[in-house]
């Protein structure tokens, strides 16, 4: 069976410095991935995930966020590894985050 979706797992998570040093301003990429069963399935949960990540800026979870942009967009499929399983389709977004720490 298909994992639940979406999953969202942190790839990078520099921060922003400059000459005197640290900028308190994080700007990590994030890897948002869903999977499910049929590619017509696979392409609504994409458009969903471009929904709820639009450009985004305010407050989430007590944190200043300055923005939220969506860098790339990759789709495939996973064939079945056993005649028993079914294969899946997934939907992969990078995300670029920018916050006050």
């Amino acid at each position: 069976a298909a994992p639940a979706s979406p999953v969202t797992a942190a790839v990078t998570g520099p921060r922003l410095t400059h000459l005197t040093g640290y900028a308190g301003l994080s700007h990590p990429l994030l890897q948002v991935d869903g999977w499910t069963s049929t590619e017509a399935e696979a392409e609504a949960l994409a458009d969903a995930i471009r929904t709820a990540l639009a450009p985004y800026r305010g407050q989430a979870a007590g944190v200043a966020v300055q923005g939220i942009w969506q860098e790339d967009e990759r789709d495939s499929y996973e064939p079945p590894e056993s005649g028993e399983e079914i294969g899946v389709y997934r939907t992969s977004h990078d995300v670029r985050l920018w916050h006050d720490e």
